[in-house]
């Protein structure tokens, strides 16, 4: 199967945004979590508050460790973007001397 891979800034850019959109929304969905567990754990008392209260606290540890990993995709993928256009610059000025008469004259003595 041929595949073919393009990368445009824009589109780096574009998705690097759309991460960090989410990061900050999820950032903000744990924040008001956090409010109402603060709230109910002052005005509701009992066995069902004390139990409710607990699963809420598993599942902010597992909520946390999913915004630590949106964070870390966010993180690859500005790397990448950074390593893709090192290699497009390294590219460039590889072809820009490559037909001259300096050290990047390889590439024409390879072809003739």
């Amino acid at each position: 199967m041929n595949m073919q891979f393009q990368k445009t800034d824009t589109g780096m850019k574009g998705g690097i945004a759309a991460i960090e959109e989410c990061e900050s929304a999820c950032k903000n969905i744990h924040s008001g979590v956090t409010t109402v567990r603060s709230d109910l754990r002052a005005d509701w008392q009992g066995a069902a508050s004390q139990t409710f209260l607990n699963q809420l606290e598993l599942w902010e540890q597992d909520y946390v460790q999913v915004l630590g990993m949106l964070t870390e995709i966010k993180n690859l993928v500005s790397e990448s973007d950074r390593h893709m256009n090192t290699a497009e610059e390294d590219i460039n000025l590889t072809a820009l001397t490559a037909f001259g008469g300096n050290e990047g004259n390889r590439v024409f003595d390879a072809l003739t």
